[in-house]
């Protein structure tokens, strides 16, 4: 399974590779994502409705985030996430087997998908876009 974030400021999208759908692999990935970002980009998080994020409560008990979901069957309702999704695509099909993806396969999709100018972020990057919220709130 490959779990994707978007931020949605910046459009910064990142791809991590997990052993499987399990509940606890999702929460434990969701939460060392959540706990090295500062604090005040933690203001929300949308999740799909699967099980495999049951311990959502948890999660958000523990990051003192609150955790929303999208309508079941309601794709329209994460636009920017299918959109990074289907550029991620680009470089793993849906379909293919995830034992033939390595990390730097999954760090080049990243890449890609960081440096793509975006109109609705003034053609700038969302990589540039997350840098500049980063050095905005060290400061």
């Amino acid at each position: 399974m490959i779990l994707s974030f978007l931020e949605r400021k910046s459009r910064f999208s990142v791809y991590a590779r997990l052993p499987n759908k399990e509940s606890i692999t999702v929460y434990k990935a969701l939460k060392a994502f959540f706990e090295d970002l500062p604090v005040d980009l933690r203001r929300s998080l949308t999740l799909d409705n699967g099980s495999e994020n049951a311990l959502h409560e948890r999660l958000s008990a523990e990051l003192g985030m609150p955790i929303y979901f999208c309508h079941a069957y309601a794709s329209y309702e994460k636009g920017a996430v299918e959109n990074s999704n289907r550029d991620c695509r680009k470089f793993i099909p849906k379909g293919m087997c995830l034992s033939l993806v390595d990390d730097e396969l999954i760090a080049r999709a990243e890449a890609y998908r960081n440096s793509l100018p975006m109109k609705c972020l003034g053609f700038a990057t969302p990589k540039k876009i997350f840098m500049e919220v980063l050095t905005d709130l060290a400061h």
